[in-house]
């Protein structure tokens, strides 16, 4: 099987310590305080795998073509949830349902056959907690 390997380093970029106000104009914050930007993250930054997506498959779910992810392998998968599965070499993103028969998996088709995670042949890597969107 094949493993994820990712670095984890400090990201040390400028950003803003207070929240902006949409459509208001807003007192200019210091833009020398430099923070770590994954400080945000429960759980800490060891539990986390950073992907680039490709394609468009999860619009519906608000996930575009080369957003980056961020998935957390400590994070419980819920109802709704959508999480990193690895299957038979390839790395998908499925859907999870937890329904009175027992937690399903689907892919991002309306159709998609579900899939009972207590048969999975797959692994769930984790879950997606944050995504960045690129604007241009």
């Amino acid at each position: 099987m094949k493993s994820l390997v990712y670095l984890e380093r400090i990201s040390l970029i400028p950003v803003f310590k207070n929240a902006l106000h949409a459509g208001t104009p807003t007192k200019s914050p210091d833009p020398s305080r430099m923070r770590d930007i994954l400080s945000f993250l429960d759980h800490g930054k060891a539990s986390k795998i950073f992907v680039t997506v490709k394609g468009d498959a999860w619009k519906n779910f608000g996930i575009l073509d080369k957003d980056r992810l961020v998935i957390d392998r400590l994070r419980e998968m819920v109802d709704a949830s959508v999480v990193l599965v690895y299957s038979r070499g390839n790395y998908l993103f499925r859907k999870v349902s937890v329904t009175g028969l027992g937690t399903f998996l689907f892919g991002p088709d309306k159709g998609s056959t579900p899939i009972p995670v207590d048969l999975l042949e797959e692994r769930i890597l984790g879950v997606v907690t944050g995504i960045v969107h690129r604007i241009s």
